[in-house]
């Protein structure tokens, strides 16, 4: 019990402000940026979701049909990330925008509840 409080305590301590503003910095390359958020990104706060932030990359994207995720399931950014990637369908420049836009945000994750 002993060991659980102290990990309690320890996640309670991040200062998720300053992981944000760390995140946020333009002047860290976004890879470096984007690497480590993948490190906190289950530690971040998860986000409702319709279509939102995806339209960046492009205005028709979906969820479910471009990437397979379910009404209701919670997914990570970086797993997003990882499907956006493979499916190789979209303009890098926009992809770094929403990597952006993401690492800006705040959150972890999303639930899908269009």
């Amino acid at each position: 019990m002993k060991y659980i409080n102290s990990v309690k305590n320890f996640i309670n301590s991040i200062d998720i402000d300053k992981i944000k503003k760390t995140f946020a910095d333009k002047g860290i390359p976004l890879e470096e940026r984007w690497e480590a958020f993948k490190g906190v990104e289950n530690l971040l706060p998860n986000k409702s979701y319709g279509d939102g932030e995806l339209t960046i990359i492009d205005r028709d994207v979906s969820p479910y049909d471009d990437f397979w995720i379910e009404r209701y399931n919670t997914t990570t950014y970086s797993d997003l990330y990882e499907r956006i990637v493979e499916k190789n369908e979209y303009n890098s420049e926009l992809v770094k925008q929403w990597q952006e836009t993401i690492l800006a945000s705040g959150y972890g994750s999303f639930t899908y509840d269009w």
